[in-house]
């Protein structure tokens, strides 16, 4: 079974660190951040400016293509933002359990299939 990533190592009280031979625990209070998890922060910002990128050129094209407005797009992102109940800039992941449209039991969260009945399970494609 393969290891999980150092930097889950961070949330494990009992785990030392020695990735760039700088020993750091974090109860020991001692130390700065190590140098592997500025990389691990580094390579996800270079993620949110790509998908940034992406979606301001999909939006261009949406705009450009088809007519859509900057406003339209704020109404659909405070509309999105707001359903879950609170509007603040984020979108809650689903906690409601799903319901076979087959068979009527539940299937767990990732599942692609009813276990019960093998239909495939219901989602929205963008279900964190």
């Amino acid at each position: 079974m393969p290891s999980l990533p150092r930097v889950f190592d961070y949330f494990d009280p009992d785990a030392p660190f020695g990735r760039d031979q700088t020993e750091y625990h974090p109860r020991s209070g001692g130390g700065s951040t190590p140098a592997y998890l500025d990389s691990e922060v580094n390579k996800l910002r270079h993620e949110v400016e790509r998908l940034l990128l992406v979606t301001e050129s999909l939006w261009t094209i949406l705009k450009e293509q088809h007519g859509y407005s900057d406003q339209l797009l704020q109404r659909r992102i405070l509309e999105i933002d707001a359903a879950d109940g609170k509007i603040d800039g984020r979108k809650s992941t689903r906690s409601d359990p799903r319901e076979c449209p087959s068979c009527n039991r539940v299937i767990p969260k990732h599942a692609a299939r009813c276990m019960w009945c093998e239909a495939l399970a219901p989602g929205d494609p963008f279900e964190r």
